[in-house]
């Protein structure tokens, strides 16, 4: 048997699934699969924000853009 190699234009012609599905089915699609998405797993302590890890990653990528470490104090 010998395979048929195309060129990508012809490729891109080829016709395509022209099915439309609206965003209602998609959600019942999804709502009836059985995909569980956990939810995220973060290490912030209690009480903590997202703000407050957005504080610490940008102190973090400080001490590493001024090549020291950066000490935290309580």
């Amino acid at each position: 048997m010998r395979s048929v190699k195309l060129e990508p234009e012809a490729v891109m012609k080829r016709p395509m699934d022209q099915t439309v599905f609206g965003v209602e089915t998609i959600g019942e699609v999804i709502a009836r699969s059985r995909i569980i998405v956990s939810p995220p797993v973060t290490q912030l302590p209690e009480g903590f924000e997202e703000v407050d890890l957005a504080v610490l990653v940008w102190l973090a990528a400080e001490g590493a853009r001024l090549r020291r470490g950066v000490a935290l104090v309580h």
